[in-house]
């Protein structure tokens, strides 16, 4: 949206695109810039977590992967694992319902972590 923004307003004051205004305002170049660099930002944000298993490497992994294809792993020995817990959060009511699952790993040695939040009771079982 912002791209297109800034096409009109440099092609609006060439006079390229249409028969209209002549010129842009600054702050018509302002907001389509702040347009744009808040879409990075989303973008730059925006990560997809994998939770990956491996009996094969006896290892849990918990992979993080950005939209410009940078990961980030975090990986757990098997054997360190103790217990996995779901817990039901949130509340549920006539106006409000914010009820989520964490799923819980506890290690032996280490502290618990958190591997996943989902608002699927289903998913969060398997």
């Amino acid at each position: 949206m912002a791209l297109y923004l800034l096409y009109h307003l440099a092609l609006g004051h060439m006079g390229v695109l249409f028969e209209g205004y002549r010129e842009g305002h600054w702050w018509q170049y302002f907001v389509a810039v702040l347009l744009l660099i808040l879409g990075l930002v989303f973008l730059y944000a925006g990560k997809v977590e994998s939770v990956v298993f491996s009996k094969d490497d006896a290892t849990v992994a918990k992979v993080k992967t950005t939209v410009v294809c940078t990961r980030q792993v975090t990986e757990w020995a098997l054997d360190q694992v103790v217990n996995v817990r779901v817990f039901k959060r949130g509340q549920e009511s006539i106006q409000v319902m914010t009820i989520h699952y964490e799923v819980q790993l506890d290690f032996r040695e280490l502290p618990s972590v958190n591997i996943l939040k989902t608002k699927d009771c289903a998913k969060a079982m398997r």
